[in-house]
């Protein structure tokens, strides 16, 4: 009797064990990535493009001794300043407040000497220009209308989304061609795309920077000036990239 239970608790654990294994054994699928030969690329979309839009960054800023005195003088040059905009055709919804402050600070004299406080309201704007080539002529007009200084010009795209598209169906069209030319040169038949994983896009704007705000805040101040603010986009350097990989037979 003894020995027939020692027979069957042994059976009993090796069926135990037996199942366990099964368990643990992947199962593979005729058309699972270990069973199949592949290559993995990468693969990169460029393209060229001239920017569409660009971004005027404008500060209007007043100063006085009194911080009302300041704010009221900033109102006042900021409605001649919208006023141009509108004469230029800049819609409403293309003109965005982007900061508004008002603060005390020491001002000098030639020496560096402290002369006293003064408070100052400032206003900053940003314009949507679609008119791009006017982009200078805008800008002269608004400093000349009352804006002290610019801080910024962006050149960028208004869709974004179309060059994402199509950067990304470039970056997989190489991808393609250059495991085409891996699997040719190996002796193979590139097959179906086993796996394809997003990159990045990089699509980005161009911005230029004042070298000088005071040349601004002198031209605001003084009668019309004679020049004439030339910009020069540029081209805008987009990039895409994918991760693929491909059965060869």
């Amino acid at each position: 009797m003894k020995k027939i239970l020692i027979l069957i608790l042994t059976l009993t654990l090796l069926f135990g064990f037996s199942c366990n294994k099964a368990e643990e054994t992947p199962v593979l699928l005729a058309n699972d990535p270990q069973l199949l030969s592949t290559v993995s690329v990468s693969g990169k979309g460029h393209m060229s493009v001239e920017p569409d839009m660009a971004t005027l960054e404008l500060v209007i800023e007043k100063k006085d001794k009194l911080a009302a005195k300041a704010l009221e003088m900033t109102a006042e040059a900021m409605d001649s300043v919208l006023k141009k905009l509108t004469e230029y055709g800049i819609a409403e919804e293309d003109i965005k407040t982007s900061g508004i402050s008002v603060y005390e600070s020491w001002e000098y004299d030639e020496n560096g000497d402290r002369k006293g406080k003064v408070n100052y309201a400032s206003h900053q704007l940003s314009v949507k220009i679609y008119e791009i080539e006017k982009t200078g002529e805008i800008l002269d007009a608004c400093i000349n209308a009352g804006a002290t200084y610019s801080y910024g010009i962006n050149f960028g795209l208004k869709d974004k989304t179309s060059f994402e598209k199509e950067l990304l169906k470039l970056a997989v069209e190489n991808a393609a061609e250059r495991a085409l030319t891996i699997a040719e040169a190996s002796g193979k038949t590139l097959g179906e795309v086993v796996s394809a994983t997003d990159g990045t896009v990089t699509i980005p704007d161009i911005t230029y920077h004042p070298t000088n705000d005071m040349v601004f805040e002198e031209a605001a101040e003084s009668a019309a000036p004679t020049y004439s603010s030339q910009m020069y986009a540029g081209t805008l350097e987009l990039y895409a990239t994918v991760e693929m990989q491909y059965e060869i037979k």
